[in-house]
């Protein structure tokens, strides 16, 4: 976010590869994340994501299921 103009500058990725060819291109403070990423898992993602340290970004995890194991991970 540029706090003088407050846009957003937004970028989407359709697989988990891409995602993190993005990440890894150039800093993000947020990184919106679907649990069935296409073929691609999004947990798995968000543990790639973390184990990126500082300057990883911050994780919303998003899902349509309603409950079941992936509930809770």
């Amino acid at each position: 976010i540029d706090s003088a103009t407050r846009a957003l500058d937004l970028a989407a990725a359709a697989t988990a590869d891409e995602a993190l060819q993005r990440i890894n291109a150039r800093p993000f403070e947020f990184a919106c994340v679907d649990v069935q990423l296409g073929a691609d898992d999004g947990l798995a993602l968000c543990r790639i994501i973390k184990a990126g340290g500082r300057s990883a970004p911050r994780v919303v995890l998003v899902s349509h299921l309603a409950g079941g194991p992936e509930r809770v991970q």
